[in-house]
């Protein structure tokens, strides 16, 4: 007996959903990632003092993804600057102290996450479950489902 598969309108819309946010998110990211390391090395602001008396190296701050590391008042120019490079480019955010990659990132996840509850009918396996065995199986599960439900969706921008 051969069984075929037809999604739902909800798992179609999930996964038009999770392509659109990567999508969001592959425009965003270089944008925003190309202005915070040009504000960083503009400034090269170097590591908290308190992050060099507790081990870590006493270094200037190039990477964005390390701006957590930021003196207090080294990061409150830098997301001054990034919140005006941000507007500079046409960025839109609701809140005005949201970076938009991080909202683009979020969006991704709670649309990966609506997706995987969308197939629980058809699968049995949970988002929670996916979590607990890691990002890299939640990853592929999504990639997986997306190859199956793709050839259904109509993507229109």
């Amino acid at each position: 007996m051969k069984k075929t598969f037809t999604p739902n309108g909800e798992q179609l819309a999930a996964a038009r959903a999770v392509v659109l946010a990567m999508a969001h998110l592959q425009t965003v990211q270089p944008i925003v990632e190309a202005y915070e390391r040009e504000i960083l090395a503009k400034h090269r602001f170097r590591i908290a003092r308190k992050w060099v008396e507790q081990g870590c190296a006493d270094e200037v701050i190039l990477d964005p993804k390390s701006a957590f590391l930021l003196e207090e008042e080294d990061a409150q120019v830098f997301y001054r600057e990034t919140y005006a490079a941000r507007d500079a480019a046409g960025l839109k955010v609701d809140d005005p102290e949201h970076c938009p990659k991080c909202v683009a990132e979020n969006l991704l996840i709670q649309a990966k996450k609506v997706l995987v509850d969308s197939m629980v009918p058809v699968t049995g396996i949970t988002h929670h479950q996916l979590l607990c065995a890691g990002l890299d199986k939640l990853n592929e599960y999504v990639d997986l489902t997306l190859r199956l439900l793709v050839p259904y969706i109509d993507v229109k921008l």
